[in-house]
């Protein structure tokens, strides 16, 4: 049942969510084509409210910018140690967290791996990882700070769906996001002006770093589009211009922040995040590194118009959003 525009308890449907997992073949890694194309089949047999809930979200979404699905079945004393490496063993047996955003996953679009993230695993772990550079969601000690995932690459996800298995052991960790569609009430005209017609400069994540090119850049326009989509990251932005550019992004980052949501990820529980219409951070935590730490399952999911109905999950190579151009319009919007 939805408890808010935003969260969707699972809770009375454990036994037909059961039968359903049951399905689903037991080594997803084996063959991770073939485990989606069975995944996106049975999400046909989800309860229809679950189905309707995630529907709903991917055709018109919502101010929060994401779905908050919670009472999910999980066997949390079946689960094995907390990964410290990755990828994960082929043999590695299907979770119950990742059962449930594979069936969720085929219902908004294809699952998608990066070629030079990760070795293009589709099945990603996160989990706190000793010396992770700060960019790295293996990283525990300092805030993730906001940001789009990979706004800067042609393909970007147009939705992220993370689950947790595991929660930190002192319940300090918290995933902030902020929608777009909250943050510009609280622009001015002239800052949504800027952000709409004057491109920011954007370098990448870590994992599309080479020898070849060490540091790709490009531009990109904050907000794009009448509906505001939103490409973000105060990591990776360089606010080089100084004056008008410099003093809108300061107060969209502002914004972000004052109109951010904080969830604690519990066992059992998914986040189906908008990625073109939000920003999302982490907060710090302290792990233990007893096997038993955090461990978050996730997929990117890019939406699946325009693309063979046939095809559910895909591992494509990196390729730099050309830069936008500035526009020279006058009109406030």
């Amino acid at each position: 049942m939805l408890t808010s525009t935003s969260t969707f308890d699972c809770t009375a449907y454990h036994g037909i969510l059961s039968e359903v997992k049951a399905k689903l073949p037991l080594l997803p890694r084996r063959d991770l084509p073939e485990f989606f194309s069975h995944a996106a089949q049975l999400s046909d047999y989800l309860p229809v409210p679950l189905r309707q809930a995630v529907a709903d979200f991917r055709r018109q979404g919502n101010d929060d910018g994401f779905l908050h699905l919670v009472g999910l079945p999980i066997d949390e004393d079946a689960l094995p140690p907390t990964p410290a490496s990755y990828p994960a063993p082929i043999d590695r047996e299907l979770l119950d967290m990742e059962a449930w955003i594979a069936l969720v996953g085929m219902r908004i679009g294809m699952a998608t791996g990066y070629k030079e993230n990760r070795f293009g695993t589709v099945f990603q772990d996160v989990y706190p990882s000793r010396g992770a550079h700060q960019l790295s969601a293996h990283n525990y000690d300092t805030e993730l700070r906001f940001h789009t995932e990979m706004a800067y690459h042609v393909q970007q996800p147009d939705y992220l769906v993370i689950a947790c298995s595991r929660a930190d052991h002192e319940r300090e960790a918290k995933t902030l996001i902020t929608s777009v569609r909250k943050a510009i009430r609280r622009l001015s005209e002239d800052h949504l002006h800027t952000l709409r017609t004057v491109p920011l400069q954007w370098h990448v994540d870590i994992a599309f770093r080479n020898d070849v090119d060490p540091d790709p850049v490009t531009r990109l326009l904050l907000l794009t589009r009448e509906d505001d989509l939103l490409r973000y990251d105060g990591s990776l932005i360089l606010p080089s211009e100084a004056g008008e550019a410099a003093e809108a992004l300061e107060a969209f980052s502002a914004a972000a922040s004052e109109t951010a949501v904080a969830v604690h990820l519990c066992p059992g529980e998914i986040l189906l995040i908008d990625n073109v219409r939000t920003a999302h951070a982490r907060t710090p935590f302290t792990p233990r590194f007893d096997a038993t730490d955090r461990w978050l399952n996730r997929i990117f999911v890019r939406s699946s118009s325009g693309t063979s109905p046939m095809l559910h999950a895909d591992v494509v190579p990196f390729q730099l959003r050309a830069p936008d151009q500035h526009t020279k319009s006058t009109l406030r919007v």
